[in-house]
């Protein structure tokens, strides 16, 4: 009897032992994530140069994204579920997809011959003047020689860009031939008074990528507009132009130099990482609730595209001249006319302010970072007012981002379902991948991990269910009308022949 009391004893020491261990791994834990929560949201990592030189810090895109959840644009080079339009019967539509990739092609290498050219011009020209300058008999005569070649460099280029030209317009042409003599696949009404053909509704035209920035791995730049893309979940994309995020200046706090641009022809790699908890910039994300069409709108804010910090500048003209306010000094901004709008400061403040886009209708948009759908872009028009919170953080750590593969069941219009992955529009295939559509003339691009269901309401329009418990009618856009190209469900495994369902015969779509 002795030894089971002291063996109760033992138990119970034990036993606090563990308690007290957990307890304060916890409170450990808490308390580190506190600390490194008010600075996670940025964007981090290490950018290599073509010289071989590293920096790491806080990376900026220019002066515009900052953070995880902000959105990198560019094209897609490739898209590989494509085929599966020609294989069931959609030839016109594939052929004038694959066309219009080559014409993409085409405007690039025309875009590098001139560029090409301006270079060669530029040194011609240097090259004159130098001439008119010099005394020297065999500094001239190596100028000739120079002069010679480069024009004769210039000259092939020339003849190479008219060949392009004249391929370019074949290829338009070809396009034209499609569109008129493609698939046959119409119908007639009324006696032939009226015909429908499905190339009326298909929107056709390129596949924009696009992508948070905490949902990449590593960025290798190929080209000047040109990027190797690899994600978290191990896909890889090339992308190419549409927007200033390839090709522009990196700012990069490195943590040792201190504030580096890096202009991307320079650049090498990109690795992002998680924010260390010791980094702590002098400056914060704006946050706040914004009232527009169709409701209120709570969350991070980037202002006209661009102005998503506390030390970036809101400018206009009063009626005392021009000002440049700092954004972390704002209470409110409320849209007073299509070119102007009246701002709070915090010490209470309020002046009237036009003659720029930070406050008129030339704006770029509003965006707002809110967590029940996604990322949305409010133009001037459906704007009312914007109210700026204090210090709140900055958004979800690297550490955060965990995408995957889409999974669902489709239930078609006869009540039968497939379940398995899925590529929507045969084009998204990952969670981390945008739904895109309109909303009261706001744009919503959504993530796909947000959403629940997805279904056609009419050839415009889709009803969208959000793990949020809301629900949207998106309109517009290939995502949720009737462009969009159908699904692939690789409901018999992975390795075998997905079942593929036209936009037409989809009745409810459920995301895992």
């Amino acid at each position: 009897m002795k030894r089971n009391v002291h063996k109760r004893s033992a138990t119970h020491l034990m036993s606090a032992v563990l308690l007290f261990a957990m307890g304060f791994l916890m409170s450990a834990a808490v308390t580190q994530s506190a600390v490194a929560h008010e600075n996670e949201g940025f964007i981090y990592g290490k950018i290599t140069t073509r010289s071989g030189n590293e920096y790491e810090g806080i990376i900026r895109w220019n002066d515009e994204e900052a953070f995880w959840d902000d959105l990198f644009h560019s094209y897609k080079e490739s898209r590989p579920y494509e085929d599966y339009l020609e294989e069931h019967g959609h030839r016109g539509k594939a052929e004038v997809k694959e066309v219009e990739n080559d014409l993409r092609d085409m405007e690039r290498d025309g875009e590098k011959l001139e560029r090409d050219m301006d270079r060669l011009s530029d040194r011609l020209e240097r090259l004159a003047e130098e001439r008119e300058e010099t005394s020297n008999t065999d500094r001239l005569e190596e100028l000739i020689r120079e002069q010679t070649q480069m024009a004769e460099e210039l000259s092939k280029l020339a003849q190479e860009r008219a060949q392009l030209a004249m391929e370019e317009a074949e290829l338009e042409s070809k396009r034209s031939r499609i569109w008129s003599f493609g698939d046959d696949e119409s119908i007639s009404i009324l006696g032939g008074a009226l015909n429908i053909n499905w190339n009326d509704s298909w929107s056709g035209g390129t596949r924009i990528f696009i992508a948070r920035f905490g949902d990449i791995k590593k960025i290798e730049v190929i080209g000047s507009e040109d990027a190797k893309l690899t994600m978290r979940t191990g896909s890889k994309y090339i992308v190419s132009g549409y927007s200033n995020d390839v090709g522009t200046t990196l700012v990069v706090r490195d943590n040792t130099f201190g504030t580096v641009e890096l202009p991307w022809k320079k650049v090498d790699t990109i690795e992002f990482m998680e924010v260390p908890a010791s980094v702590d910039p002098d400056f914060y994300r704006l946050h706040g609730t914004v009232t527009a069409d169709g409701g209120e709108y709570r969350g991070f804010i980037q202002w006209d595209s661009e102005e998503c910090l506390s030390i970036d500048e809101l400018d206009g003209d009063s009626e005392d001249g021009s000002m440049s306010i700092p954004m972390g000094n704002l209470r409110s901004i409320e849209r007073r006319s299509r070119g102007s709008a009246w701002v709070e400061t915090k010490d209470g403040r309020r002046i009237h302010l036009e003659g720029s886009n930070d406050v008129d209708q030339s704006i770029r948009g509003i965006m707002v970072e809110d967590p029940r759908y996604g990322r949305l872009k409010i133009p001037w028009d459906a704007f009312d007012r914007v109210v700026f919170d204090d210090r709140s953080g900055s958004g979800e750590g690297y550490d955060d981002y965990s995408p995957k593969k889409l999974e669902a069941t489709v239930t078609d219009v006869d009540g039968k379902t497939y379940s398995g992955r899925l590529v929507f529009d045969l084009d998204e295939s990952e969670s981390w991948e945008m739904l895109n559509g309109d909303y009261f003339d706001i744009e919503f691009d959504i993530p796909f991990a947000n959403i629940k269901t997805i279904t056609p309401r009419s050839r415009n329009a889709s009803e969208i269910s959000l793990k949020s418990g809301e629900t949207l009618r998106l309109e517009g856009g290939q995502d949720v009308s009737e462009a969009n190209d159908g699904v692939l469900v690789f409901a018999n495994g992975e390795n075998k022949e997905p079942v593929y369902l036209e936009w037409d015969e989809i009745d409810k779509i459920d995301l895992k």
